[in-house]
């Protein structure tokens, strides 16, 4: 799976499925390609105003789940985190209201700007390209 004609034919494959419809290890692969480009496109607020094919919720309990099966349990925590500064610990499923509150909470130029987002986005961007290469390595290793 070293090359990206592989990648690329897993992701094609799997790209308009709902994230709980994939098997393992390929959810774990197109999750953390998912997740981690987004976060790294646009932190956490780009990754939460993104609406999942499947349910938001479920989505990024898989997307938890598979920073946990690469071992990077630090991405899981810092999820965890986050999450946890919504109300109910949950992201409103109305994406224009969610908005308005990541507009207030996730923007670092509000005064209301909460500074668990700085610390929680320093673990995906430290060391960033460690969670590709280690969702190939765990998808490898189902796959030999």
């Amino acid at each position: 799976m070293g090359n990206d004609d592989s990648l690329e034919e897993v992701f094609n494959k799997y790209k308009d499925n709902e994230f709980e419809s994939i098997p393992e290890p390929a959810r774990t692969l197109v999750c953390i390609y998912s997740a981690h480009g987004i976060i790294g496109n646009g932190g956490f607020r780009f990754f939460f105003e993104n609406n999942f094919n499947d349910n938001n919720e479920h989505a990024i309990n898989y997307i938890i789940s598979s920073y946990n099966n690469i071992g990077l349990i630090y991405h899981a925590l810092a999820i965890k985190e986050v999450l946890g500064l919504f109300p109910d610990s949950k992201p409103h499923e109305d994406l224009n209201k969610r908005r308005e509150f990541l507009a207030k909470y996730f923007d670092d130029e509000s005064t209301s700007y909460l500074e668990e987002i700085d610390s929680a986005e320093e673990v995906f961007f430290s060391e960033y390209e460690k969670a590709f290469k280690y969702a190939v390595k765990y998808y490898e290793s189902y796959n030999q």
